[in-house]
């Protein structure tokens, strides 16, 4: 019996050898079992911290954005006031300088009123809220899932424009109608915010000063090979955009003119990013000063519960 003993117990033994090395690797692949579950378990309490910042985030910036309107209507009403009082108090001849600072005053008013109102969309976009215009607001997976074309969308949005795009804006866009563009896509709303900025932001930046016909705009959409998504194009035979600036552009209250040429406050692009990637999506721009500005999204066949 000793014998028998001390044989099992050799280290040389082919068969122990065996044993010892899956019992080793049996071992190790338990270590990272655990550790597969620890770091997946600290992944999904990371994320959940995330989703909580952010809605965190987007409720106080709906809250400060509600709470700023307030004010800055008293301001305008106050600033009117004063100037009505000055009518009666200072000789027409001396006034002008006082009216243009109240219409200094109440220019820089308006654009403070831009960006709150541009904080709140880009809250309300971040909750999957979306000012449809003539519908009202939508929410979630009732009107969000509407199927609609985009060309058919395009052309709705240039003939009754409203929130998103004015009628001047429209005015200046000649609609050119590209392949794809009668596919039927599921969450019209969402769908109705995004081609409004990206159909304001081309009539607005891309024609420039000195353009004398109107800004032709196509709109297409192609297969992008998955199945599941397709790309929608927008482009513009505008003034373009320098590659350096490409990323910029989505950013919060960031535009490319000065502030005292335009009334843009810079949220349009961001918001559509963030409606696209709410939506499972990516936006990515090609352009070049001279060559037009082409913004591609891609954005799901089927009706999906959007992030």
């Amino acid at each position: 019996m000793d014998s028998v003993a001390q044989q099992v117990m050799n280290a040389d033994d082919p068969e122990i050898s065996t044993l010892t090395t899956e019992a080793e690797a049996m071992a190790a692949r338990g270590d990272l079992v655990r550790e597969h579950v620890a770091l997946k378990l600290e992944n999904r309490l990371l994320t959940a911290d995330l989703v909580d910042s952010r809605s965190e985030v987007d409720r106080l910036i709906y809250i400060a954005s509600h709470d700023l309107r307030a004010p800055l209507r008293g301001i305008t009403h106050l600033s009117a006031w004063i100037e009505e009082d000055l009518e009666r108090l200072v000789p027409e001849e001396e006034r002008g300088e006082i009216a243009q600072n109240f219409d200094l005053m109440r220019g820089r008013v308006h654009r403070l009123e831009l960006l709150v109102d541009g904080l709140l969309e880009y809250s309300r976009a971040g909750r999957g809220r979306y000012d449809v215009g003539a519908q009202g607001d939508a929410e979630g997976a009732g009107a969000d899932a509407e199927l609609v074309a985009p060309a058919v969308l395009a052309r709705e949005l240039l003939r009754h424009p409203g929130r998103y795009l004015t009628s001047d804006e429209a005015a200046r866009v000649e609609l050119a109608a590209g392949p794809g563009g009668d596919t039927a896509l599921p969450h019209g709303a969402a769908l109705r915010v995004v081609l409004s900025h990206l159909i304001a932001n081309a009539a607005r930046h891309g024609a420039g000063d000195d353009r004398a016909g109107p800004l032709r705009v196509t709109l297409s959409t192609r297969d992008v090979g998955d199945g599941a998504h397709v790309e929608v194009t927008v482009a513009d035979d505008g003034q373009g955009i320098d590659e350096r600036y490409h990323r910029r552009i989505f950013e919060l209250f960031q535009t490319l003119e000065p502030r005292d040429r335009t009334e843009a406050a810079g949220i349009g692009l961001a918001v559509v990013e963030r409606v696209v990637t709410r939506h499972g999506g990516t936006v990515t721009v090609a352009s070049s000063p001279g060559e037009g500005a082409s913004f591609s999204f891609t954005w799901p066949r089927l009706p999906h519960t959007s992030r």
